[in-house]
């Protein structure tokens, strides 16, 4: 009997000790539907797939695992967010600032970020599959392993830009910024690099490129 209920006990252990999984604060998702303002919310978690969330303030907000697919987050402000693994898959962002913010292994496919500003941005392992990232400033951000396939990066600022690793198959980069980025590693088959700003930037077998520089 004894041994009966150490093993129980044992079998127990892990689920009694694990962390619960965070999830939305109620109030939190009112207010920002209510008042599309919610600086440092908790709305990890939160279904707010095709909300219309328009200019909204979201800075420092908790948006992990959250749904936000088809939503419509044009000149919100996002900055500083935490939006890891997130779903914004054919969401509207143009124009959003999202400087510094935490965009690890989110999914952007299909999504419009044209105009948006993703300086300094954690975007590793990031899915823009087929997103529209024209005019986009993404300085300074990590897109390691990011999955950026057939993806309209025309006239993207991707100055300083971690890119080592990412898949960047089929995309347009015509006029793109790429000074001093590291592209080590990157995927770049089907990619036109002749009207791609290249000045001191890593190329994918670790040889430094300078083309249009100005």
């Amino acid at each position: 009997m004894k041994l009966r209920t150490l093993a129980s006990v044992l079998l127990l252990a892990p689920l009694m000790l694990a962390t619960p999984i965070k999830a939305e604060n109620p109030d939190n998702v009112r207010q920002l539907r209510t008042t599309k303002d919610c600086v440092s919310c908790n709305l990890s978690r939160a279904d707010l797939r095709g909300v219309d969330l328009n200019r909204a303030n979201l800075t420092r907000s908790d948006l992990t695992h959250s749904d936000l697919m088809n939503a419509f987050l044009m000149s919100a402000s996002l900055n500083s967010a935490d939006l890891t693994r997130a779903n914004l898959r054919d969401a509207s962002l143009n124009g959003a600032s999202l400087t510094g913010a935490k965009l690890w292994g989110a999914s952007f496919i299909g999504a419009n970020l044209s105009g948006a500003n993703m300086s300094g941005a954690d975007m590793a392992y990031i899915s823009l599959n087929g997103a529209d990232v024209t005019y986009a400033d993404m300085s300074g951000a990590n897109l390691s392993k990011a999955e950026v396939r057939k993806a309209d990066l025309r006239n993207a600022n991707l100055r300083g830009a971690d890119l080592s690793d990412a898949d960047l198959r089929g995309s347009n980069l015509a006029g793109a910024n790429l000074s001093g980025a590291n592209m080590t590693g990157a995927n770049l088959k089907n990619v036109d690099l002749d009207k791609v700003i290249l000045c001191n930037t890593i190329g994918p077998n670790q040889k430094v490129s300078n083309r249009n520089c100005s």
